[in-house]
């Protein structure tokens, strides 16, 4: 999985000037989502913070969790992750190294506590920690870059790159009903009642290498990344 380019990676982290619609505020819950909906989304959220064991957490949560091929245009077919949830106010997808967590009736608030699973996994700091403000689109937002060391004899280092966001409302696309793309945010998320979304994007990069120094000549691939959240 590829690191996100950087102008992406701000605009992900709620940074100003990305050219983002403004926020529906008729959209933004003032009442909380009930309690047992809650329960859910943090059993969701729980499932989606590791990259390794998400199709068996949400199936041990009580999800339902396929690949399915979808039609694009012209002829294309891609696979795409389907969640089930067995709660109808909370909704959930999963696109490539992102993972949103979709609750009716979320209120900002309760988006921000959501989150606050996936910063204590990751260890994660605010944007303010790092001179970084947020738009009117979140309540909160962080971040975590780390590097997990190489393994002698068999495992190059491999450089992780973790975001955290919690939306006021759902997300503002991508909007694709021309298929062009795995999904329309349209099909996953209500754009006709409150709730919001929780985003997490842990993306991870390797390159073998051939080491050198005092083990000149090894062969170091990427195996697989060891780190495992919290």
């Amino acid at each position: 999985m590829s690191v996100p380019k950087f102008p992406s990676a701000l605009c992900f982290l709620g940074l100003i000037g990305c050219g983002i619609p403004p926020v529906d505020t008729t959209l933004v819950s003032k009442t909380p989502a009930d309690a047992k909906s809650f329960a859910v989304a943090k059993q969701a959220v729980r499932a989606c913070k590791s990259l390794t064991n998400r199709e068996k957490n949400f199936l041990r949560a009580g999800f339902g969790y396929s690949t399915q091929p979808v039609a694009l245009r012209k002829g294309r077919e891609i696979s795409r992750i389907i969640v089930l949830s067995p709660n109808d106010a909370v909704s959930v997808l999963i696109d490539g190294s992102s993972c949103y967590v979709g609750l009716e009736n979320m209120t900002p608030s309760q988006s921000y506590e959501l989150a606050q699973i996936w910063v204590q996994s990751y260890s994660a700091q605010p944007n303010s920690a790092h001179g970084n403000g947020l738009s009117d689109h979140v309540s909160g937002a962080w971040r975590n870059f780390f590097t997990e060391p190489a393994r002698f004899p068999d495992k190059a280092a491999y450089s992780h790159r973790v975001y955290i966001a919690s939306y006021k409302t759902w997300p503002h696309g991508p909007y694709d009903p021309q298929r062009n793309i795995a999904y329309d945010i349209g099909d996953i998320f209500p754009n006709n009642k409150p709730g919001a979304v929780v985003k997490l994007t842990h993306a991870i990069e390797c390159e073998p290498i051939v080491s050198t120094g005092p083990r000149s000549g090894a062969f170091l691939p990427c195996s697989g990344p060891a780190f495992r959240p919290k």
